[in-house]
């Protein structure tokens, strides 16, 4: 491993632990980084990985085309991203082959490979510590969670299933519902 490498992974990971934000960083490693667009998925140069992350450039910031949530998408390595305009990065899971969408103000968002809810600015409302999670229903209020669980591929009708485990649900604060 290059000594760059060595010195900037303690840095990456102190940047994403803290509340996940972007760090500007030497470009080590090429990743396959898109910008999904109204037109599709286009290349974004200035995006790489490094430890299994999507890291952007100052040139892959300022080419980013945020909504009016201030949110961009980007696809590193199979997985989505938010990436809000002010700094924070955020994996989100996939839903019908694109990023969930956000449901009641709250997007299921990817730490350390456990399920947990961020709001429109990828602040942390509900900690990441299920091991399965489906989004907020809108007529419910809740969500469905597990602990155990394995996602298993969508059905022919596009049912999303979790299988195994504990399930139960949750309120839009993470409390378990009856």
């Amino acid at each position: 491993m290059h000594a760059e490498a060595l010195t900037a992974a303690p840095r990456l990971a102190a940047a994403l632990c803290s509340g996940l934000l972007l760090t500007t960083l030497p470009a080590l490693a090429t990743a396959s980084c898109r910008q999904l667009l109204d037109d599709g998925l286009q290349p974004l140069p200035g995006c790489h990985l490094l430890a299994g992350q999507p890291v952007l450039d100052a040139q892959a910031r300022s080419q980013l085309r945020h909504d009016a949530d201030g949110l961009a998408v980007i696809l590193a390595e199979g997985d989505f991203y938010y990436v809000h305009r002010n700094g924070r990065l955020l994996q989100v899971a996939t839903l019908d082959n694109g990023p969930d969408d956000f449901q009641l103000g709250l997007v299921r968002g990817i730490v350390a490979g456990r399920y947990g809810y961020y709001d429109h600015d990828l602040v942390q409302r509900i900690a990441p510590q299920f091991d399965g999670a489906l989004p907020f229903a809108p007529d419910s209020g809740s969500a469905g969670v597990c602990q155990g669980c394995r996602a298993v591929p969508a059905s022919a009708d596009g049912q999303h299933s979790l299988l195994g485990g504990r399930h139960w649900r949750i309120d839009l604060h993470g409390q378990p519902l009856p």
